[in-house]
């Protein structure tokens, strides 16, 4: 085999170790145009001013202070409570109390006949420019401070415009909360110690919800039916609420077959929507048989790694789901519904878990425990099972009668309706019916609550803002109708809401640089805040319920135990620090998570006092100093921002707290005005920040970085400062405000790769090329880290970056030659000649294509033979090794089916009869959903297919050089010799290859791309998911489950129902017309 080539490619040292070396003749200029002639004026030329400016400037204006992370930690924790989460629970409590003065106080017999309200859908009608002012700029969609907006769900409409009644009297009186919201908000507003309100809203026990400030109501898609009801919002359920232990028993008796089941398991899917983190759930099936697993669908309880209750997380349900989608095998209902059977392993159920592994870590809610019951009748009798228990143990059953038609309810009912149960009984018979009967539950549960006087703020799980404002929390807290002392009633819940992006005001992202971050979780261990917490807007209902563990991202699984440690410190509030070696991040390329750097890392935890979440700051400390310019040498003006506007720059400035009640960046053109507002004499500055962000625009204003774009054949420039300024030469939008859409970029993964490698230049490639000109294959950037060391303490000032056409370092690859004048690149046909990023991405190529669509792939999938050879899983001194991520926040495709026969969705005729005899609303719902869901169905209709996104698990693998020292090979496999070597100076590898052998080591394959991990492939793959739902968490303090005798008692709201004339005249001429 050949010796190694030695290659000098940005830098011109040659390394001891090489045995030959190459005339300097013999390897062309990086970028061979426009009067660059060598290797070192490629990199070093347009380098090097740029850094020298940062630091003699350095010297004359600016000095270094020591980071103190700890100083940080005190005052991001302090901020957060006094700042953010105090006075919105102070806001919240008063609005709850002025709210129940008010109800108090309403005439509740009034006899109304039509309320008028603002609907949101017609905002428009309402909305007046003029009453908007500065407050709006914190709201995505244009809204009204001197009024709020309704929503109104389709389900409590009984005609055109008109309302039931106790909808109606709801917003009739809460008309008066306007003037309590337009207080709360002055209040926030002028209260300089606090931050802005955002929104304020109550959502009603009848499913209208009443939001301030006034705004319109999302935007339908096409077709699409507005069916959101306040009731069946996370944060309303866990508001009215207290935890719960649940479990759901499916009947898979014989005459369950087809249709029942199929309505069961989308009734199951309703409940479990209704289910927060504080909750937790099983499901079990019954029939004749006992619960038993060894027999072959004779129900048995849930997934088989999920032997007790299980957090009611998003993973755990869609785990729950895929085994209830399991049911519906035509071979699995067999026998009869044995009641009895199911309530004696129900209660063994719940007495196991008390004793079991997962209540010793604080699993179970230790409050409410409910049993769920679907079924489609039977006779047994449960007296003697009810009865042993009932006295021992506090439960509460609701009854479920499934299907079209439903017989021997009698004793369904009973199980209910027995006093000890304290539950519910309803009937579901077709899919429109399915929310009101979960409602029934919700409203129990609410009931319950209020019996209680169980009035504690909470605050909800994060999920996304159906009004945009991203990911949020709520504070709730639920509101009381106390007309009638003796028999206190639920009217709904107030919520006042927490962005999670009000965090980033309390955090200094000056100081602590790209690679530190702030981790925020509460008693769940579940993060609110965290770098790798993604916020997609696909997560329409809920988003998943994501542990610290599941996104600190390590080495290897021996550092878990050490994350571990750090999360039972958080859980605990413990303020403590320590180092944690081999953690790291992942960091995409693209769109995919492509690359793993480690480090070690220091983490420094705190309490965020009176809330139920816990502070991190996790510092890398690659940077232990923090810049500090003197004010009296920055003119302190926007003159040198506005003129890197006026050259033609892309500017923005990253999204931190550099001033109070300042209006967002939003795009160039009003760059100009909001900066003079940012410095101006009325506007409260931090100074540092200012003064760090201007000395910063004087540099690169002074660099005049536009000159190296064109004749130096570089086309793009880019510079990234510490100070929270970047601009971009030429601009990269048309439209200025798109440059805006991307945030800070000191997140950048090129931004961090450079930070994490400072004495590195990080070739990357460049998905945007077609921005720059003619497109030619993606481009090449080159970034590097600004630096300067000062008594050993690192410091970087920014990012400098340039952007090539990829056929400049294609050009120069070919023409490598060895010490004898030989070339060895030029030739594809001979050789393949690559050079690779210390992720396996393809930076260049030596073939003889123009636009290679190799540039930028992933090794392993344009020659899996080959990275094979760098990759050895099995051998930890292989040139790559290979990190394993779980992406528990992947979003994917879920393909729907639809049931085709309308027999199965149309109600029966009597079906229509009585549930308008007994209730005209729930009637009329019930109608409207059927018919819509059966529109155009029949028997013969064949199966309709549909797809949404869904949240899911996904797989992905990031390659690392396994020692970015110890690269230069020779390697031999598969038919194939390889000689690679480090490109000093660099992160890249070259790589030189025979071509394949025919025949030879095919079928070799390596993952690299993300994939959707079924359930039992996940199981397979990461064995410790059994485990998943064993975590440590801090209980709730407070418990709200009334069990006294003077509870009212009502257990069903299909029978009882007074009865109307003139609603039996209607269903008697509704069942004559069908006839």
């Amino acid at each position: 085999m050949k010796k190694l080539v030695c290659l000098i490619l940005l830098v011109a040292i040659l390394e001891p170790a090489c045995l030959y070396t190459i005339s300097s003749n013999s390897l062309e200029s990086l970028l061979v145009k426009d009067g660059i002639k060598t290797v070192n004026g490629s990199v070093i030329d347009w380098y090097n001013p740029i850094a020298q400016e940062f630091v003699e400037s350095r010297k004359n204006h600016a000095t270094y202070e020591p980071l103190s992370i700890s100083t940080l930690r005190e005052q991001t924790s302090s901020q957060l409570t006094n700042r953010l989460f105090e006075p919105r629970r102070a806001a919240l409590e008063k609005l709850v109390i002025q709210a129940e003065g008010v109800a108090k106080a309403y005439d509740w017999s009034n006899d109304i006949v039509r309320v008028s309200y603002k609907d949101s859908a017609n905002f428009s009608q309402y909305f007046e420019p003029d009453a908007v002012d500065d407050r709006a700029r914190i709201f995505p969609r244009a809204v009204n401070f001197s009024f709020s907006t309704v929503h109104v769900p389709l389900v409590t409409y009984v005609g055109e415009g008109s309302v039931e009644k106790d909808t109606m009297h709801g917003l009739n009186w809460t008309k008066s909360l306007d003037t309590f919201f337009i207080e709360a908000d002055e209040s926030a507003r002028n209260n300089t110690e606090q931050e802005d309100l955002l929104w304020q809203y109550f959502g009603s026990d009848h499913g209208f919800v009443r939001h301030y400030p006034g705004s319109s109501w999302h935007q339908l898609k096409e077709d699409e039916v507005d069916l959101y009801d306040t009731r069946r919002r996370l944060w309303y359920n866990q508001g009215s609420s207290s935890p719960k232990d649940v479990l759901i028993m499916i009947d898979t008796s014989g005459s369950t077959v087809g249709q029942t089941l199929y309505l069961m398991t989308l009734t199951v899917q309703k409940f479990l929507d209704t289910l927060g983190e504080d909750d937790f759930v099983q499901v079990a099936t019954f029939s004749s048989w006992a619960i038993m697993k060894e027999k072959k669908y004779k129900a048995k309880l849930g997934p088989d790694c999920f032997p007790d209750f299980v957090q009611a997380t998003t993973f755990n349900k869609r785990m729950l789901m895929l085994y209830v989608k399991e049911l519906n095998d035509p071979d699995l209902p067999q026998g009869q519904a044995n009641f009895t059977v199911a309530l004696e392993y129900a209660y063994t159920t719940f007495e196991k878990f008390e004793k079991s592994e997962a209540r010793q870590i604080g699993m179970g809610s230790d409050c409410n425990k409910i049993i769920i019951i679907l079924t489609d009748g039977g006779v047994d009798k449960t007296d003697s099972v009810v009865s042993k228990h009932e006295e021992t143990a506090s439960y509460h059953i609701f009854t479920y009668a499934m299907g079209q038609a439903p017989t021997f309810l009698d004793a369904v009912r009973r199980i209910a309706c027995r006093k000890g149960n304290r539950g519910y009984y309803s009937k579901i018979n077709s899919i429109g019916t399915i929310d009101q009967g979960v409602q029934h539950f919700t409203t129990r549960l609410g009931a319950i609550l209020a019996h209680e006087r169980g009035q504690e703020s909470l605050i909800s799980s994060l999920y996304r803002d159906e009004w945009g404002l991203g990911m949020l929390m709520t504070l709730t807290m639920p509101v009381f109708n106390r007309t009638d002392p003796n028999n206190v009633t639920l009217l709904g819940v107030m919520g006042v809401d927490v962005a999670a992006e009000e965090f980033n005001k309390f955090i200094s992202f000056r100081e602590l640089g790209p690679l530190s971050y702030v981790i925020v979780v509460n008693h769940n261990g579940f993060v609110v805040k965290h770098p790798l917490l993604k916020t997609q807007e696909l997560w329409d209902i809920e988003p998943p319920s994501i542990d610290i563990l599941d996104v600190e991202v390590v080495k290897n699984d021996d550092v878990l135990d050490e994350i571990n440690w750090l999360r039972d410190e958080l859980l605990d509030g413990n303020t403590i620090s320590r180092v944690i070696a081999d953690v790291g991040t992942v960091l995409k390329n693209g769109d995919n998570d492509a690359y793993f750097i480690s480090y070690s890392q220091k983490y420094f935890t705190a309490d965020i006092k009176k809330t139920r979440y816990r502070l991190a700051i996790a510092n890398p400390e690659i940077v232990s100093s923090v810049l500090k310019v003197n004010g009296t040498s920055i003119v302190r003006n926007v003159s040198t921002l506005t003129a890197l506007v006026n050259e033609g720059y892309e500017v923005t400035i990253s999204k931190w707290n550099y001033c109070e009640g300042v209006l967002k960046l939003t795009n160039q053109s009003s760059l100009q005005q909001n900066l003079t507002d940012l410095v101006s004499e009325n506007a409260t500055c931090n100074d540092d920040m200012i003064n760090h962000l201007l000395w910063d625009a004087s540099i690169i204003h002074a660099s005049n970085l536009t000159s190296l774009v064109n004749n130096t054949g570089i086309e793009a420039v880019s510079l990234t400062t510490a100070g929270g300024i970047s601009v971009v030469y030429p601009p990269r939008f048309d439209d200025d405000e798109e440059a805006f859409k991307f945030g800070d970029h000191y997140s950048n993964p090129a931004t961090k790769r450079a930070f994490a490698n400072r004495e590195e230049f990080i070739y990357t490639v460049d998905y945007a090329r077609d921005q720059y000109g003619d497109y030619s294959g993606p481009a090449i950037s080159i970034f590097k880290a600004l630096t300067e060391v000062v008594d050993d303490r690192p410091y970087i000032f920014g990012v400098l970056g340039i952007t090539i056409n990829n056929t400049l370092l294609t050009e120069n690859l070919r023409a490598v030659k060895d010490e004898f004048g030989s070339g060895i690149c030029d030739s594809f046909f001979d050789k393949i000649c690559l050079l690779l990023d210390e992720g396996g991405f393809i930076i260049a190529e030596n073939s003889e294509d123009e636009g290679s669509n190799l540039i930028g792939q992933w090794l392993g999938k344009v020659d899996p033979s080959l990275m094979h050879l760098l990759f050895n899983d099995s051998d930890e001194s292989s040139i790559y090794g290979r990190h394993k991520f779980f992406d528990y926040q992947a979003t994917c495709i879920f393909t729907w089916r639809e049931q085709p026969s309308s027999a199965s969705r149309l109600p029966s005729i009597g079906q229509i009869a009585d549930l308008l005899l007994t209730h005209l609303t729930t009637g009329i719902a019930f109608l409207y959903n059927s018919l819509l869901y059966t529109e155009g169905a029949s028997s013969e209709e064949p199966l309709k297919y549909g797809e949404e996104y869904q949240t899911c698990t996904k797989i992905s693998y990031q390659y690392y050089y396994n020692d970015k020292d110890n690269l230069a090979r020779e390697i031999s496999g598969c038919g194939r010799d390889v000689q690679t070597v480090k490109v000093e100076g660099t992160n890249m590898m070259m790589v030189i290859a025979d071509h394949p052998q025919k025949d030879t080591c095919e079928g070799i394959t390596l993952p690299q791309e993300p994939v959707e991990i079924v359930a039992k492939e996940y199981v397979e793959q990461n064995p410790s998911v059994c485990k998943r739902h064993l975590r440590r968490r801090v209980p709730p303090a407070q418990c709200y489950n009334s069990f006294s005798p003077n509870f009212p008692y009502s257990c069903t709201g299909c029978y009882g129902a007074s009865v109307n004339v003139v609603l039996i005249l209607a269903a008697l001429v509704w069942k004559k017309l069908l006839y």
